[in-house]
């Protein structure tokens, strides 16, 4: 305590008394209450400990709950976070395209502030000017403070989130109730937050359903696995923004000066959130109450965050996307060499089939950066390499595609078929996904093995090891450091096997997290060789980011109706924190080169393909342009090189993607907040 007055004295003797009160997030009426600065909090319901809180950033809050009523905190679990910046770190948010964001700003000092308050008995809880969300009227028992953001517990033990510059309350648990669950030692979740009309939720992943904002629907995580019901095109990714217009409306604001007329008022991404919890479960954004359910589990996680002190405006909104990837990971700096046009189909049978497109390509200068393998390419399953008797010659072919300054991409898929040559030492090693009861390799029913086949358990570092080093041995003797992660929700055609376990845990708790763990996988292997990360997938858990991760938009249908379905759905993921992202140009199944209505649809999706962060073509045919009718070949063409000049204009976005998180593509409200329209 004497530590505590001692900087506060020195705070208040250096920036003034206003200026400290402001920083440190309480104000004169507030003076009866006990300060004491440390780097976490628990927070208290009549003196017992009841919510770990943690400084994760700049205005940001993790929060944890053990669910068991005590306070053991479970490190073990599977997690998206990175170490946390200071929390007094800050980052620049938002710059205009064709600004760079100058090296020397990352991790400028601010003036937030961690504090932990208990509250005396007299003491009551901190007000709002937007009471629509206050729906509490216990006193709060202790709070705590980050930079702009407040997090209040009542008496009832739940937490109301305050951005501070204007005093609004921006999120309000409702309740937290617990049911025993169909796993011996854990619990059934379901997490509540008040909620409004007016609110509007974007993010949660990737949904092919035409909505941008989220409020109204349901989504069951399962159905994101189950490819019977999601064909590869759902990611469900529980990162959100949310915004109350009716507060908006009246207020519009989000500065430090509400009361002066001539003040310039904009609207602002009230919160964002991380509902960090790995496996199955549900969301409902209902009217008044957003609903979170966990199938299984210990512990509650999440993380919410506000916009920085004074950032008004886009800047407000980028802010969200910053401490977001701060707190979970930035993506790398995008290689030069990828920032053009993909080719893929499915499938290139042969070496032979493959140059003989390279090359034709390469003749008619159409310019490709890389050029995609996709699977089968192996004899079984679980190889992990090329069969010999489709690809006789694979440096030769690596050889002749450098040659036409093409890159390779492979297709590796995370299952070992008993005839692999992994799966003895994936079988004996126990490095298969097994029964939680019988400790017995389940069969994984992916549908493409054609015989019995297993799952590798990528949440076990040994695991990704071995599977490394078999990937490794496989294809970067010829220089191919590129690797497509088809299948890897891991994908089922209804309920996952009973039983699905892994190290870390049940899939009913940690399944949604699958992804996560093989991109591991494959990013650890690529930074001992000091490759640069880059591979594609359909699935993803939060923080996934960081590990060079490209999402594409999963099995779609060659219509009109997907394209434009695919504008919301890459808005969302790319609000959902993972900026890397694309789609099957001309969809997926049901595309018939040379037909009038297909090739109307391919040039108007090669035209939006262009505008995403990543450009790539791929489905279910023979995709090469010169398949179409003449007209739609030049202008396929024409896109493909006006790409290629776009280069250095899309570096310079994804620059930014790296510095700070925001997304390429954005919905207009993102940049343009103050236009009622957008």
């Amino acid at each position: 305590m004497k530590s505590a007055a001692v900087l506060w004295l020195w705070v208040v003797s250096v920036i003034g008394f206003e200026r400290a009160t402001a920083v440190f997030g309480y104000t004169s009426q507030q003076t009866d209450e006990r300060q004491e600065l440390r780097e976490e909090c628990w927070l208290s319901v009549d003196g017992a400990p009841t919510v770990l809180v943690v400084p994760w950033g700049a205005d940001s809050l993790r929060i944890r709950v053990p669910l068991d009523g005590g306070t053991t905190i479970h490190e073990d679990l599977p997690t998206p976070f990175v170490t946390p910046p200071a929390s007094s770190a800050r980052r620049p948010a938002h710059r205009a395209f064709g600004e760079r964001t100058p090296g020397a700003e990352r991790g400028v000092k601010g003036e937030e502030k961690f504090t932990c308050i208990e509250h005396s008995a007299s003491s009551q809880a901190a007000s709002s000017t937007h009471a629509q969300l206050s729906h509490s009227t216990s006193h709060s028992k202790s709070s705590v403070v980050n930079g702009n953001i407040r997090a209040d517990l009542d008496a009832n033990g739940l937490l109301t989130f305050t951005r501070i510059s204007d005093a609004k309350v921006v999120l309000q648990e409702a309740s937290r109730t617990t049911t025993a669950s169909s796993i011996a030692g854990l619990l059934s979740l379901t997490h509540a937050f008040h909620s409004d009309g007016s609110e509007q939720v974007f993010g949660f992943g990737e949904h092919q359903n035409g909505k941008l904002n989220q409020k109204g629907l349901r989504y069951n995580f399962h159905d994101c696995v189950d490819y019977s019901i999601s064909h590869g095109g759902a990611i469900c990714l529980p990162v959100i923004a949310g915004i109350h217009h009716e507060a908006q409306q009246k207020q519009h604001v989000h500065t430090e000066t509400t009361s002066s007329s001539n003040t310039v008022l904009t609207p602002c991404l009230d919160y964002g959130m991380l509902w960090s919890m790995s496996g199955y479960g549900s969301v409902s954004f209902n009217e008044n109450e957003t609903v979170w359910t966990a199938v299984a589990t210990r512990q509650l996680d999440f993380f919410v965050t506000v916009a920085s002190r004074g950032s008004t405006g886009a800047r407000c909104n980028g802010d969200i996307s910053s401490h977001y990837v701060d707190a979970t990971g930035h993506s790398p700096l995008l290689p030069e060499w990828a920032a053009g046009y993909w080719h893929s189909r499915n499938r290139y049978k042969t070496q032979q089939e493959l140059l003989a497109a390279a090359e034709e390509f390469s003749a008619r200068s159409i310019p490709v950066d890389i050029i995609v393998i996709d699977y089968q390419h192996w004899q079984y399953m679980g190889d992990w390499s090329f069969d010999a008797k489709y690809w006789p010659d694979p440096a030769a072919m690596e050889k002749a595609l450098s040659g036409y300054g093409m890159r390779t991409m492979v297709s590796v898929w995370p299952y070992s078929m008993t005839k692999s040559t992994s799966f003895p030492t994936i079988n004996s090693s126990g490095f298969e996904v097994q029964n939680g009861t019988t400790r017995v390799g389940i069969w994984w029913p992916n549908g493409v093995c054609h015989g019995e086949c297993y799952l590798y358990d990528a949440s076990q570092p040994l695991a990704r090891q071995y599977v490394w080093s078999r990937v490794k041995a496989g294809y970067t003797p010829y220089g191919i450091h590129l690797f497509w992660l088809d299948s890897t929700e891991p994908p089922v055609h209804g309920p996952t096997p009973a039983g699905t376990h892994f190290v870390a845990g049940y899939a009913e708790q940690v399944g949604m997290s699958y992804p996560f763990f093989h991109c591991q996988t494959i990013y650890d292997g690529l930074q001992s060789l000091n490759q640069p990360p880059l591979m594609l997938l359909r699935s993803a858990w939060a923080g996934q980011q960081r590990f060079g991760t490209v999402l594409w938009s999963g099995d779609t249908q060659s219509t009109f109706e997907t394209l434009q379905n695919s504008i919301a759905a890459g808005l969302n993921l790319q609000l959902s924190g993972i900026a890397w992202w694309t789609t099957d140009i001309g969809g997926y199944s049901n595309g018939h080169p040379g037909q009038p209505e297909f090739d109307e649809l391919i040039v108007r999706w090669f035209q939006y393909g262009a505008t995403c962060p990543i450009f790539r073509q791929h489905g279910q045919r023979a995709t090469e342009p010169w398949l179409l009718s003449n007209t739609s070949y030049q202008l396929v063409v024409n896109v493909i090189k006006m790409r290629t000049l776009w280069r250095s204009y899309v570096m310079d976005a994804m620059t930014q993607v790296n510095m700070s998180g925001m997304p390429i593509q954005r919905p207009l409200w993102y940049d343009f907040p103050e236009d009622r329209e957008a």
